[in-house]
């Protein structure tokens, strides 16, 4: 063992599992009564994934299968994925970079995102243009937000399923900033301790009356999985999908009570949506998903998609999620390249890297057998 390590051979088998991935799929299967037995495409599942990670249980292939009718052996293990896959796909001395939406508008290009009022980096003010400056008294923070009626209050770093968003309301009686509880915004409520003195105070877009539809009260963003193909350099959009937050929630993410929609290449919408446990309904917030239903501007959706992966250069795999503003104008609202929902394309979408599945697999056994270190967990 200490020979192996000394010359930095990578064992699969000694792989961290990740069992909150393992126990999540268990759940899954419980709750909706998929049972936990060998499958018509199990070896052919196993011969695909085992060249990775020989101990890679097939617990995945049996949650999914239930949800999927094509492609089952491509159907992906998360629990090596995130330890693995991810790492290799998107080193990660280049994660906290893209992650921290602070840096979004140099990125991106303000043009592609929700308009900055403030912003808060590791516990310094900061104005649009980045240029420091104290928490604004209230008649400049008024000011600075032309009054807008609701601004949203998020981490920059360390985030995700939404946590820690905060909306707040103008109070015409008092001029100030409220939350849900009625307490007013303060330079303390901007990075607390999730965000670790790290914040982004931005305008809450107006969505398009298409995603509107779906809850009114959520912002309902696009999950746009998008590919960067190591090899050749071409770009493509994996997967689509629609998330809408449950009713009366300002986040559409899943696990605030959302539901997620696949959508087709065409920019029609599947006829079902699913919760994070997997249950199927024909309904979302009182919306019949039965009728035809496609997603205005879909082409300049992927376009953006396509774009905004372009800007992050060293990492292949993103999930980008976007939101169409009133106009039917893409805005990015976050990048994700790590600790991606693999769970949400497979319930309504396909195998989560697609038909790209093959070509990761290979350029990942080919990149451990070449880079020939440990990877640490």
């Amino acid at each position: 063992m200490k020979d192996l390590l000394k010359t930095g051979y990578c064992r699969l088998r000694q792989l961290r599992i990740n069992r909150r991935e393992r126990n999540y799929v268990y759940k899954v299967m419980r709750t909706n009564g998929i049972p936990d037995k060998p499958c018509a495409e199990e070896a052919a599942w196993l011969r695909k994934w085992r060249p990775l990670y020989a101990s890679v249980s097939p617990v995945y292939l049996r949650c999914f299968r239930a949800y999927l009718t094509e492609n089952r052996e491509r159907i992906v293990p998360s629990e090596i994925s995130a330890s693995l896959i991810e790492p290799l796909l998107n080193p990660a001395r280049y994660r906290f970079y893209y992650e921290d939406k602070n840096v979004y508008d140099r990125l991106f290009g303000p043009e592609a995102m929700p308009r900055t009022y403030l912003r808060r980096m590791e516990g310094q003010f900061y104005d649009a243009a980045y240029r420091p400056c104290d928490f604004p008294a209230l008649e400049r923070l008024r000011e600075l937000t032309q009054n807008a009626e609701r601004i949203i209050v998020k981490p920059t770093v360390d985030t995700e399923s939404g946590r820690d968003i905060v909306l707040y309301r103008l109070d015409p009686t008092d001029g100030t900033y409220k939350d849900q509880k009625d307490e007013p915004l303060t330079p303390e409520k901007t990075g607390g301790a999730a965000g670790g003195g790290n914040a982004i105070i931005q305008e809450f877009l107006s969505q398009h009356p298409f995603t509107a539809q779906f809850n009114p009260s959520s912002v309902n963003c696009f999950r746009m999985i998008v590919y960067r193909s190591p090899l050749d350099g071409r770009i493509e959009v994996l997967h689509s999908i629609l998330k809408v937050g449950g009713r009366g929630s300002y986040v559409d993410n899943a696990h605030a009570g959302g539901r997620v929609i696949g959508v087709g290449p065409d920019g029609r919408l599947n006829p079902y949506a699913y919760d994070l446990l997997g249950h199927r309904s024909v309904q979302v917030n009182g919306l019949d998903l039965g009728q035809t239903l496609t997603v205005p501007c879909f082409d300049e959706l992927l376009r953006f998609a396509r774009h905004t992966a372009e800007l992050v250069p060293h990492c292949h795999l993103t999930a980008l999620d976007i939101m169409l503003d009133a106009t039917g104008r893409p805005r990015l609202i976050e990048c994700n390249i790590k600790g991606f929902s693999y769970w949400m394309p497979q319930f309504c979408s396909g195998p989560a890297f697609g038909t790209a599945t093959d070509e990761i697999i290979d350029y990942c056994r080919e990149r451990l057998r070449k880079l020939r270190y440990t990877i640490e967990i």
